[in-house]
């Protein structure tokens, strides 16, 4: 890893880009790589959702300084369409009743609701879409604010449950755990 931040470092320097980051690191890659790092990352990508909230994480790279991204924001709801076991046995995100309550309270949508979530934790959204109704409506997430007891109700979804998961999908390499 040390050559391949050094490489990104000279894309800095080089002018080529402004930031560099990583995507899946822990905080121990993290802690690691700030080790020899001369341009710390400045964003980190992760798999969150309400039932993955990585809130240790998150808030230990915000106070590096280092933003954070999430990806797979809507849980098991992207997933299930790939045939994913994983995603098919756990409650879609969008019928959980936490999730319903918070929707019915502010009139939202869950979409709305789940991106919004991410949003008052400060964390940025990867949100994907090909139909721009949907694209419109997640938008909508930046349009209205959620009460810090909504956002609690949300963090209490959480199971520690990843769909990406890297021993799964990466041939079983250890290496982000």
């Amino acid at each position: 890893m040390h050559e391949c931040w050094a490489e990104m470092e000279r894309l800095v320097d080089n002018g080529l880009t402004r930031n560099i980051g990583v995507s899946n690191f822990n905080c121990q890659l993290l802690m690691d790589m700030l080790t020899y790092a001369r341009i710390p990352p400045s964003l980190l990508q992760i798999e969150l959702h309400p039932y993955l909230s990585q809130e240790h994480l998150v808030k230990w790279a915000q106070s590096q300084s280092i933003a954070v991204t999430a990806y797979s924001s809507f849980g098991p709801t992207s997933l299930i369409s790939t045939g994913s076991k994983r995603a098919k046995a756990v409650e879609p995100l969008f019928e959980n009743p936490v999730i319903k309550d918070i929707v019915a309270k502010y009139n939202r949508n869950p979409s709305e609701v789940a991106l919004r979530w991410s949003l008052e934790r400060s964390v940025a959204v990867v949100q994907k879409s090909l139909n721009i109704d949907r694209v419109r409506m997640n938008l909508e997430a930046l349009n209205w604010e959620m009460e810090e007891e909504d956002v609690e109700s949300i963090n209490k979804l959480d199971t520690g449950l990843r769909f990406n998961d890297p021993m799964v999908n990466a041939q079983n390499i250890p290496l982000f755990y």
